[in-house]
C-alpha cells in the first residue's frame, strides 16, 4: 500500500502513532524535528528566492536608470553640438559682414591713408603677439614652479605648440 500511495501521501508520524512499540514517542519527536528542519529549510529557500528576485529587480532598475541617464546625456550632447554649429554659422556670417564693411571702407580711402591703416594694424598685431608671448612665458614659469621636475615637459610642449603655430 505504501508503494501505491507514495511517501508524501502517508504522514510518517501517523504510522508511528499507530505502532504498538516501545520508544514510539522518541521516534515521533525525531520525525517532528526532521519535519520542522525541512520546513525551515524550505522557508529559507523561499526567503533566498525572494531576496534574489528583489536583487534582480534592483539591478534591473539600476540598469534602466543608467540607460536613461546615458540617453539624456546623448540628447544634451546633441543639443550642444547643434548650438555650436549654429554659433559657428553665425560667426562665419559675422566675419563675411565684417569683411564686406572693411572692403567698403577701403574703397572709400585713399592710398596714403590705407598704408597708414595697414601699418597701424601691423603694429597692433605685433603688440598683441608680444603680450601673448609674455603671458605664455609667465604661465610656463608658474607651471614650472608648481610642477617642479616635471616643468621641462610642459615647456617642451609649449615650444612645440609655438613652432606649430608659427608654421600655420
Amino acid at each position: 500500500m505504501f508503494d501505491k500511495f507514495g511517501p508524501d501521501f502517508i504522514d510518517p508520524s501517523m504510522i508511528v502513532e499507530n505502532l504498538p512499540m516501545a520508544g514510539a514517542s522518541e521516534i515521533k519527536k525525531a520525525i517532528e524535528q526532521k519535519e520542522q528542519q525541512r520546513q525551515q529549510a524550505a522557508q529559507m529557500q523561499e526567503e533566498d528566492r525572494q531576496r534574489n528576485a528583489a536583487l534582480q529587480d534592483a539591478v534591473t532598475d539600476q540598469n534602466v536608470a543608467l540607460a536613461q541617464e546615458r540617453r539624456a546625456r546623448v540628447l544634451s550632447d546633441i543639443g550642444l553640438a547643434r548650438e555650436r554649429v549654429s554659433r559657428s554659422v553665425e560667426n562665419r556670417q559675422d566675419a563675411v559682414l565684417s569683411r564686406a564693411k572693411a572692403m567698403a571702407e577701403l574703397e572709400q580711402m585713399d592710398t596714403d591713408r590705407l598704408k597708414a591703416l595697414i601699418d597701424l594694424v601691423g603694429q597692433f598685431e605685433e603688440m598683441f603677439s608680444q603680450k601673448e608671448e609674455t603671458a605664455i612665458a609667465t604661465d610656463i614659469a608658474r607651471e614650472q614652479q608648481l610642477a617642479g621636475p616635471q616643468g621641462q615637459s610642459a615647456q617642451q610642449q609649449q615650444e612645440t605648440f609655438n613652432q606649430g603655430a608659427q608654421n600655420v
